[in-house]
């Protein structure tokens, strides 16, 4: 670890708790809003940043302390003419990611229909569709990252994406390509095939292939009159109609339930990933997982939260990634005797030992507890929680337990 970044970061972090709690109302920061005389145009500007420590540590590997920014990004949000015709974009400035995030116009023409066209979240689950800002838990669940839902160009129709009071409905056609490799990359985690963030703003990346992808989501909100008592379902669906071999899920399908009462919150997710693998007119089960998370507000600042995670991988699924990994090392053996020299050793290294990685997990637990402590809010706060995931290994591969032990301070305004 260097200690100068390290350094810098602890300072930074102890300045936001210590400036923060200080000088900021505690009715909260931000954001702010600049309107023109005649208040037919807004701007909104909010920023967001997360100063993150973490200590990994994993069996059969170093120990590993870092502190990171995790994230930094600018939103600029607004109306034109119309506080029916609203705008966002959202952009990334944390080290080694400055993308783009979302970028998008919305147009609410009744209450029940509203449209919106850009680049952003597409409807698969309530859970992933709520900001991490509002996460008790440093950051998602593992299963996210398998699953998504992730950012694509898309239309959409909608009456509110999340949390809509009664009924509530998403439906969008989208690229079928992610904006960016952070979820819904579980088939090309799978098959051990780079990953591609076509979102960076630092390097050309290629454009975004179009096999369309239809995703809705429909959702039932029920809120008692005192208050005390909110229970929401909902259904989301995918169906990439032209996935790219080994990088995309065929279809998707994710059930939920989220209840709080109270003081407690209670959170269920099922995820169902579908692939075409041997044939595409057969569409196989090959990835699932469950998600249940446990949250209590001891009081107005300090919350408590217990998740739960669970991911299976077909063997079908692994078989097929483990055999074809293989075949193209054993390909890249024969290159690397017919022409052997610099060249061929590089590509050797960078495209072929990278499928070594292939179809060695079976499947994954992940067990996290944690508490956030809110100085303001959402808006400043400090998060800690520990995470053990279990990794069950594949044929004759035993993978390794990891421990990840996070605290990390958030700013928002």
């Amino acid at each position: 670890m260097r200690t100068g970044p390290f350094y810098i970061c602890l300072l930074s972090a102890i300045c936001i708790f210590l400036f923060g709690s200080a000088a900021f109302a505690s009715s909260g920061i931000g954001p702010f809003e600049i309107s023109n005389s005649d208040s037919t145009a807004n701007l909104r500007i909010q920023f967001a940043a997360q100063l993150r420590a973490d200590m990994y540590t994993s069996d059969g590997a170093d120990d590993k302390l870092t502190m990171e920014a995790r994230r930094v990004r600018l939103s600029l949000s607004g109306f034109l003419a119309s506080q029916n015709l609203t705008y966002k974009t959202q952009l990334s400035f944390a080290p080694n990611s400055n993308e783009l995030l979302d970028m998008y116009v919305n147009y609410a023409y009744c209450d029940c229909m509203q449209l919106r066209f850009g680049q952003f979240k597409i409807p698969f689950t309530e859970y992933r569709l709520g900001s991490f800002q509002k996460l008790i838990l440093s950051d998602w669940t593992i299963l996210t990252r398998y699953f998504g839902a992730e950012r694509q160009m898309g239309f959409a129709i909608h009456n509110g994406l999340r949390d809509v009071s009664g009924w509530g409905y998403t439906i969008g056609i989208f690229t079928g390509e992610n904006a960016r490799a952070s979820h819904a990359v579980g088939v090309p985690l799978i098959y051990a095939e780079k990953l591609v963030n076509r979102s960076d703003l630092s390097e050309g990346t290629s454009k975004m292939k179009f096999h369309p992808e239809p995703a809705g989501k429909i959702a039932y909100r029920y809120d008692r009159d005192d208050g005390r008592l909110s229970v929401k379902g909902a259904l989301s669906a995918a169906w990439d109609i032209a996935p790219i071999d080994y990088h995309d899920f065929s279809i998707r399908i994710a059930p939920e339930m989220h209840i709080d009462y109270d003081r407690i919150g209670l959170t269920g997710v099922g995820y169902f990933g579908f692939v075409d693998v041997y044939d595409p007119s057969v569409t196989k089960l090959g990835v699932t997982g469950a998600l249940i998370e446990i949250s209590y507000r001891l009081n107005n600042k300090v919350n408590f939260s217990l998740r739960g995670a669970h991911l299976e991988i077909a063997d079908f699924m692994i078989d097929d990634a483990r055999d074809r990994a293989a075949a193209i090392i054993a390909e890249g053996d024969a290159q690397l005797d017919l022409y052997p020299g610099p060249g061929t050793w590089e590509w050797y290294e960078e495209n072929i030992a990278f499928y070594s990685n292939a179809g060695l997990i079976k499947s994954i637990d992940e067990i996290t507890f944690g508490f956030g402590y809110k100085l303001i809010g959402d808006f400043l706060k400090w998060q800690n929680d520990c995470t053990w995931q279990i990794n069950d290994g594949s044929r004759d591969y035993e993978a390794d337990d990891d421990i990840h032990i996070r605290s990390q301070f958030q700013l928002v305004f």
